[in-house]
């Protein structure tokens, strides 16, 4: 027996509000990656925080060292930086992402003839996946603003997605 598909409001109205932050992410890219700085920010302090009170919390137990302490202390401290100086280190972001993305790239390629080697039937795509991967990277370092409209693109998309979805009744 089929279900009954019926619209799902907030899945509209979600979808719809994703569009508009999508929109904002592609007309203001340098304001996104500030937003995206301060993000970042907000979670390694989190992480930092929760590292301080597992050291505190567990620190009589096999396993926990004092390197938990100082992981978490230098992550609150980065995480401080981070939120003294978000407009220089939303300038320098691009280029940490678009060089990552690169070397991910570099090592799937290089390591594609191996998989090949190996059997592995997905191997062309890895080969794939890396190309695009060292050509977005790339193009990042290129035009850093580009992350911002990457971004706000592939999040319009998940917009349109989730109010087609909500629409259909899927």
């Amino acid at each position: 027996m089929q279900q009954k598909r019926t619209r799902d409001k907030w899945h509209i109205l979600i979808g719809i509000a994703v569009i508009l932050c999508g929109v904002y992410f592609v007309s203001a890219p340098f304001l996104t990656l500030i937003a995206l700085t301060v993000v970042l920010g907000v979670a390694l302090f989190a992480a930092g925080v929760y590292e301080i009170s597992l050291y505190g919390r567990f620190r009589d137990y096999e396993g926990t060292t004092i390197m938990t302490l100082v992981f978490g202390v230098i992550t609150v401290v980065i995480a401080l930086f981070i939120f003294s100086e978000p407009t220089m280190l939303a300038s320098i972001f691009p280029w940490m992402i678009g060089i990552g993305i690169t070397v991910l790239g570099l090592s799937e390629v290089v390591g594609a003839p191996t998989l090949r080697r190996e059997g592995v039937p997905t191997w062309v795509w890895t080969i794939f996946a890396g190309i695009v991967s060292i050509v977005f990277g790339l193009m990042v370092c290129i035009n850093p603003l580009l992350l911002s409209l990457f971004i706000g693109c592939f999040v319009i998309l998940r917009g349109l997605t989730m109010t087609i979805n909500g629409i259909t009744g899927r």
